[in-house]
């Protein structure tokens, strides 16, 4: 309650960027983020707004593409959507649980990577689309090992070495 109502409100209501940066998050894999220090955040975890867009129909558009253009992952939902209630029993805003996996030509759904993501938008009227979101991403210590084999697709540098869990 307390992300979506101080701290995602806040945002939108003033404009201003605090601690929180922005960030075009679904322009990278989870690794390359500009991953932000902060003796707030936890270790392997990191908070961004996030401008989202929508794809045809009303689904937000969570593919990152390489630098060739091709679709080297996505973030997929993987779970509901859940209501966020605020102290007087209303629903303040909602949230989704996502996944990245990596694209894997002939797989529907790819490889997973381990990195997961909370999104938190705002409730508004007529269920209208939040443009902004406050992100939470966090990396599965087991599974983000083996993102630092990485082999990339025509990325022309390797991932972060400080990023990658060891």
């Amino acid at each position: 309650m307390t992300l979506v109502d101080q701290y995602l409100r806040r945002r939108i209501d003033t404009g201003k960027e605090g601690f929180i940066k922005d960030i075009k998050l679904y322009e990278y894999e989870p690794w390359l983020l500009p991953h932000v220090n902060n003796d707030l955040f936890g270790e392997k975890e990191w908070f961004y707004f996030v401008k989202r867009t929508l794809k045809a129909g009303k689904t937000p558009n969570r593919k990152v593409l390489g630098r060739g253009g091709s679709i080297v992952g996505t973030w997929t939902t993987s779970g509901s959507k859940e209501a966020i209630l605020g102290r007087n029993k209303v629903v303040i805003g909602h949230k989704a649980e996502l996944s990245y996996y990596k694209d894997v030509k002939g797989q529907v759904k790819g490889d997973s990577t381990g990195w997961c993501m909370t999104e938190y938008w705002l409730a508004s009227k007529n269920d209208e689309f939040q443009e902004l979101v406050l992100c939470y991403i966090r990396g599965k210590k087991k599974q983000v090992k083996n993102v630092s084999s990485y082999s990339g697709t025509n990325r022309a540098f390797a991932p972060r070495g400080d990023i990658i869990a060891r």
